[in-house]
């Protein structure tokens, strides 16, 4: 499984995103996200990330899954795409924001990740680099 998490200014408006108690936390929801998918839990400066109204992120609802179905059936690649806040999981891959090289045109309209072509997401579970 391939988990591409990013922090965006979007998040910062208040009443549009549900991603975190407050707009400070928010910077760090996507962070933690990664932590409670690959490890069950939040580095222990990180506390799990609840929307505004208390709900708890839904991340912990994939780390369920993962173990019900063993962490090892389902290996988990993390991508970094634009984390504010640091991260103890272990991020495989940084895209750096303004690169043509991973944000290509897709026929139709809208935005893919790759070189114009199908990502290759086995690669990065792998081990391997995305493009």
């Amino acid at each position: 499984m391939v988990v591409v998490a990013g922090t965006t200014a979007t998040a910062a408006i208040d009443g549009i995103s549900a991603a975190g108690a407050d707009p400070d936390l928010r910077t760090q929801t996507p962070s933690a996200d990664l932590e409670i998918v690959e490890t069950g839990r939040p580095a222990p400066d990180s506390p799990v990330p609840v929307s505004p109204t208390g709900c708890p992120t839904p991340a912990v609802v994939t780390r369920a899954v993962r173990e019900l179905l063993g962490p090892d059936s389902l290996p988990v690649a993390a991508v970094d795409a634009g984390l504010d806040a640091p991260t103890a999981a272990a991020v495989r891959e940084r895209i750096a924001a303004g690169t043509d090289r991973l944000l290509a045109e897709r026929p139709g309209g809208g935005e893919s990740v790759g070189d114009g072509e199908n990502a290759d997401a086995g690669r990065l579970l792998n081990g391997g680099d995305a493009a």
